[in-house]
């Protein structure tokens, strides 16, 4: 019995033992499924991740890498060096830092891939084995979109830098509240505003900029209020107080975490723009006057033709030395005074053009000096180079100009002082205001006189505006609208107690030969037939009269029609005309340009001259262009009058 009971005691402790192994076995076997279970899913997940896993030993071997790296490779990987395999290198990447692993130590780092040219963020660690060994893993994100990204954003950012730096208009970022201060500006800004550089303006409040502080926050609140304020005209002084007249652009813009404001914006230079303003609202008030004087012109100077052709005649008439010839002579100098008015006036009308020759600038200048102070206090200095350049003028209008300027210095020194007249040649290439690029004569008249306020001075070429208890307010505007007319230029420097400075530019001409001023006059006789159209009897008379005195004989009609039928019945009948003057405008009939051309057509020699009170029409201007040889403005004398005769004879051949 003892024996049985030990072999059954030995039975179940086997027995126990068999199922402790059991139940250990199963454990294991589930502890190796779990692991197993595990390793798969860290496998997937290694191998489902895109980018780059590498580990590699000391000595660069590859000990394993994903499916990424392994395709990135082209070929198996394991135990080959990872430069070769991976980068095609001979020896190891440049970026490689083994020894650091080796120390223990993880490495963050952007890479490109020298093979496919690609960016990556990598991620070096240490991996310690239980044999002591150390080997590098290395993970890698594929960042080529975002590089690419921050390139292009960075390319965009240089390109808005360098536009900004290179724009014409100042570009700025300012800071709101008290003091303002800039935050950014670009050169173009500080230049703008005197300063050598950005940071220097930087320095300055921005409330300092502004001529009147209150206009500037009078800005900056309507800019917070609304959230943009566009063209605001602001006046901005400059770093050594000279005014600058800016137009502003700006945004408003709130920081909702902090509550601050800043704003951006832009400011643009408009001195020039406002200066060109100016210059048109000039012109368009000359325009003005313009339609004013072009009413009245016309039938002005045919009166004037009446009254200075029949003073001129009675004048030629008399014998010399007889008592009647003072009168003659003050009614000739009252009557001139009046058709220079009517010039000052003719000066505005819209269209007229000046008929220019090459005028030799030294002579014409120094005549105008002498006669407009002829009695007067003031001492002149000329300095006029001989090697000037001609310039293509009306010698009559320029006159004017000249006159009206030295007239103008005379009177700023009542009590007598110098006036300075200097010309030289210029190159202009940019000046203002504006002129084209060209070759030009600039004429500067200087007084000592008392100088022009500021508040005058933008208005003194203005039409009827003057400072004087006597004067019209012409002599300046018609300075300016023949200077004009003649692609040139006028401006005037001057300050109170300084003398004034009066610069005029005229273009040169193109011919080396210049006329002379002219001196002395003479009538000028001829003989022939001399046909004359114009609707005004009383013009027609005094023609009549001149032209006889001066030896022609004279035929008269009303209209251009009946001028085209008697210089053809003429013509036929072997009694032609040597020489035709026609008016230029007739109202309710055919006028100068319309019968020049059937003139033509009946005779090609025909010398015809036009004639008229008003110089809004190009034809006075161009005469050779519509047909005819000569041109003569109303009023005239006998002078004028045997001078374009004798002028318009000569030029096509032998009269009839």
């Amino acid at each position: 019995m003892g024996a049985l009971w030990g072999s059954l005691a030995g039975m179940t402790c086997i027995a126990g033992l068999v199922v402790v192994l059991k139940r250990f076995g199963g454990q294991r076997r589930r502890t190796e499924e779990a692991l197993r279970e595990k390793e798969a899913r860290y496998r997937a997940i290694i191998e489902g991740f895109d980018g780059l896993i590498n580990i590699s030993s000391s000595d660069f071997r590859i000990e394993f890498t994903n499916k990424a790296s392994a395709r990135r490779g082209g070929r198996d990987p394991i135990g080959q060096t990872c430069h070769e395999v991976l980068y095609g290198l001979a020896s190891h990447c440049p970026w490689c830092r083994m020894d650091a692993i080796q120390r223990g130590e993880s490495i963050r780092r952007e890479m490109r891939d020298p093979v496919t040219g690609r960016y990556y963020y990598a991620i070096d660690t240490p991996v310690f084995h239980a044999d002591g060994r150390i080997s590098k893993q290395t993970v890698a994100v594929d960042i080529t979109d975002r590089k690419r990204a921050e390139d292009a954003l960075r390319e965009s950012e240089e390109k808005f830098r360098t536009l900004v730096d290179n724009v014409n208009v100042g570009v700025f970022r300012a800071s709101a509240g008290e003091p303002g201060r800039f935050l950014q500006v670009n050169p173009a800004m500080a230049k703008m505003l005197g300063h050598a550089s950005p940071g220097s303006l930087m320095e300055v409040e921005v409330g300092d900029l502004f001529q009147d502080r209150r206009e500037g926050e009078l800005l900056f609140e309507d800019l917070h209020a609304g959230g943009v304020v566009r063209d605001r005209e602001i006046l901005l002084k400059k770093a050594d107080g000279a005014p600058l007249m800016v137009s502003v652009t700006a945004t408003s813009h709130r920081d909702e975490r902090g509550g601050s404001r800043w704003a951006d914006g832009v400011i643009e230079d408009v001195t020039e723009r406002k200066r060109m303003e100016a210059e048109i609202l000039k012109v368009q008030k000359l325009e003005s006057v313009g339609l004013l004087a072009g009413g009245i012109a016309h039938d002005f100077n045919n009166l004037l033709t009446a009254i200075l052709g029949n003073i001129s005649v009675a004048r030629d008439l008399a014998p010399t030395g007889w008592r009647s010839l003072e009168p003659l002579a003050d009614a000739e100098s009252a009557s001139s005074r009046a058709r220079d008015l009517t010039r000052h006036l003719l000066t505005f009308a819209k269209g007229g053009a000046p008929v220019k020759k090459a005028v030799a600038v030294g002579e014409l200048v120094a005549s105008c000096a002498r006669l407009a102070l002829s009695g007067s206090k003031a001492a002149c200095e000329l300095d006029t180079p001989d090697d000037l350049w001609p310039i293509d003028a009306d010698e009559a209008q320029v006159s004017q100009v000249l006159s009206n300027l030295v007239v103008n210095a005379d009177q700023a020194m009542p009590d007598g002082g110098r006036i300075t007249i200097r010309c030289r040649n210029v190159l202009a290439e940019s000046r203002a205001p504006p002129v084209a690029d060209g070759r030009y004569v600039e004429i500067g008249v200087r007084d000592q006189g008392t100088g022009i306020h500021g508040d005058d001075l933008g208005k003194i070429f203005d039409p009827f505006f003057t400072t004087k208890d006597k004067g019209r307010g012409l002599g300046l505007s018609t300075a300016y609208s023949i200077v004009k007319q003649h692609g040139g230029s006028i401006s005037v420097d001057s300050s109170p107690g300084s003398g004034s400075t009066f610069t005029v530019l005229l273009p040169a001409s193109g011919s080396l030969a210049a006329a002379r001023p002219g001196g002395a006059r003479h009538v000028v006789g001829g003989e022939g037939r001399v046909l004359v159209m114009d609707d005004e009897e009383a013009v027609q008379r005094v023609l009549e009269r001149m032209l006889v005195r001066l030896g022609y004989h004279v035929e008269c009609v009303s209209d251009g029609l009946s001028a085209t039928e008697l210089y053809a019945r003429e013509l036929r009948a072997g009694r032609g005309f040597d020489a035709v003057i026609m008016d230029l405008t007739v109202p309710g009939g055919m006028g100068g340009k319309d019968a020049v051309k059937r003139l033509l057509e009946i005779d090609p020699r025909v010398k015809a001259i036009v004639s008229s009170g008003y110089s809004n029409d190009p034809i006075m201007s161009s005469f050779r262009s519509f047909g005819f040889v000569g041109v003569i403005g109303k009023p005239y004398e006998l002078e004028d009058l045997g001078e374009a005769l004798h002028d318009t004879l000569a030029e096509r051949g032998e009269s009839y």
